[in-house]
């Protein structure tokens, strides 16, 4: 009787390594994904904007989506877009 419970021990923990590695491995290749929105005239903002756009992608190289959504005041200007 020992024996199988000990069987049924390590076969739970080997369960939960590989569940655990597969997790790991997930989280290494995943997006996030961020929504911004832009609704000012004001350059400061924009700068600001930018700004949250590389810091993200300085935290996430390569792992980040980001859509900034204008509306308002901001909408009519020519907004520069170098990032």
């Amino acid at each position: 009787m020992k024996k199988i419970a000990k069987s049924i021990t390590t076969v739970c923990l080997l369960f939960l390594v590989l569940l655990s590695t597969k997790t790991i491995a997930q989280e290494q290749h995943k997006i996030h994904k961020v929504v911004m929105q832009l609704n000012s005239a004001d350059t400061a903002t924009w700068s600001g904007v930018i700004g949250n756009i590389r810091n993200f992608h300085k935290e996430w190289p390569g792992k980040v989506q980001i859509e900034v959504v204008v509306h308002g005041p901001v909408a009519t200007h020519n907004m520069p877009c170098a990032v």
